[in-house]
């Protein structure tokens, strides 16, 4: 389920501290779960749009139609930071 590696990336990047954040960050009941991994239940459209604000994701990836998990025109805040902070080494070593 691409739903649970969205969400494994987003604790691995700290979008999330731990799954219970996540799903609440996406508006999920954690108890619904094991619904969703047995099949019994899926995640909505607004959880999946609440996932991809959050994570820059494609939802194209999501459904499986496109191999890119993120959306090329965003990039994770942490390669901006990541830019910011290679900008400011790049001025810095100029002076």
């Amino acid at each position: 389920q691409r739903m649970f590696k969205l969400m494994d990336w987003a604790i691995s990047t700290g979008l999330a501290k731990n799954d219970k954040e996540y799903f609440e960050k996406i508006g999920f009941q954690r108890t619904n779960i094991s619904n969703v991994r047995r099949g019994h239940q899926s995640f909505s459209k607004d959880h999946i749009i609440a996932a991809c604000k959050l994570t820059g994701a494609n939802a194209n990836w999501i459904f499986g139609i496109e191999p890119n998990m993120l959306r090329k025109d965003l990039k994770h805040p942490l390669d901006q930071i990541k830019q910011a902070v290679a900008a400011l080494e790049a001025q810095l070593s100029k002076k």
